[in-house]
């Protein structure tokens, strides 16, 4: 079997049957693909909707399981896969006419541990925002070096736009860290550590839609502090792996848009004052500041990164009122 395909399921009976239907309806050899649905507590219809539509769909297994979040249902998934390759689709989001054997074509003979894809950004009225490609427009396929890769415009944080080598996850015990939001930062980060190449298939497979109600449009605490907890996490990976210059400049940019986001004041006001004191304490203590030779940023991340670097709060507060 080539491909595996995990869908994590909580509460979403309004968007995972168009998820499904773009995934079952395309032209593929069923002997081919699995698909994995992980019902995560869900306490809606969605359960229902899942055993219906795919009552005839012939490699598919639906697990059941006590509320994990999406991390712990996308380690589940990948748990039961049996696919060569594994690939986490969002339950609202959809997969793009013909992008199984888009894949499965550009796949079969190779032997790729990440591999690459480009996007749609829609509504869910199915208007098209914006189309992401690859800045590489020669080429419909193309075999990069991991550094060359990370040093482009072309990287994402996003787990779905990726597909991984199944044995490669495994081998590398590269699981979800379960009971964090913004898990897809630590995780995409983590398993680029862990490859030398990225296969990128310069052709949109995957449509992902606007959700009123995700995590990047209404506001939680928990947001800020686990993205700190992220930027713990990845001074552990500077510390105990064998990183290359190139991956520690990786991180640091990561880590600098954190700090971007975190101190962005209509999020970082929206918390008490104990919480913000907290926080301004974490930003400034962290190993990764001040921060020093983040190369490829514009004139205004540069101009932002110097007032960071002489005051936390004074880079904030004049955020507030310019």
């Amino acid at each position: 079997m080539i491909l595996s395909i995990i869908i994590p399921v909580y509460n979403v009976e309004k968007y995972i049957e168009r998820c499904l239907k773009s995934i079952i309806y395309q032209n593929f050899d069923c002997n081919d693909v699995e698909l994995i649905v992980v019902i995560d507590g869900s306490k809606d219809a969605s359960y229902d909707i899942c055993k219906q539509i795919l009552k005839n769909f012939q490699n598919k297994k639906i697990i059941y399981q006590d509320n994990k979040g999406l991390s712990g249902a996308r380690n589940t998934g990948l748990i039961n896969a049996k696919g060569d390759y594994v690939w986490f689709v969002d339950s609202d989001d959809t997969l793009e006419e013909n992008a199984i054997v888009d894949f499965i074509e550009q796949v079969s003979k190779k032997n790729h541990d990440l591999v690459r894809f480009c996007f749609k950004f829609c509504l869910n009225n199915d208007k098209i925002l914006k189309y992401y490609f690859s800045n590489i427009q020669k080429e419909n396929s193309v075999l990069l070096d991991r550094n060359d890769y990370i040093n482009s415009a072309n990287f994402k944080p996003m787990s779905w736009l990726y597909i991984y080598k199944r044995n490669f996850l495994l081998e590398k015990n590269l699981f979800f860290w379960e009971g964090i939001l913004h898990e897809d930062e630590e995780y995409i980060v983590r398993v680029l550590c862990c490859v030398e190449t990225v296969f990128l298939i310069n052709k949109v497979l995957y449509n992902y839609y606007e959700n009123k109600g995700s995590i990047m449009t209404v506001f939680k605490p928990k947001s800020t502090f686990d993205k700190l907890l992220i930027v713990k996490k990845y001074e552990e990976l500077i510390a105990l792996e064998n990183l290359d210059d190139n991956l520690i400049q990786f991180i640091n940019k990561r880590v600098y848009v954190f700090y971007l986001t975190i101190l962005n004041p209509s999020i970082f006001y929206k918390h008490t004052k104990k919480e913000r004191k907290l926080i301004l304490n974490e930003l400034k203590f962290s190993l990764f500041y001040p921060f020093n030779n983040l190369n490829g940023l514009g004139f205004k991340e540069k101009i932002y990164k110097m007032l960071i670097n002489f005051s936390i709060l004074l880079y904030v507060n004049l955020r507030r009122i310019v």
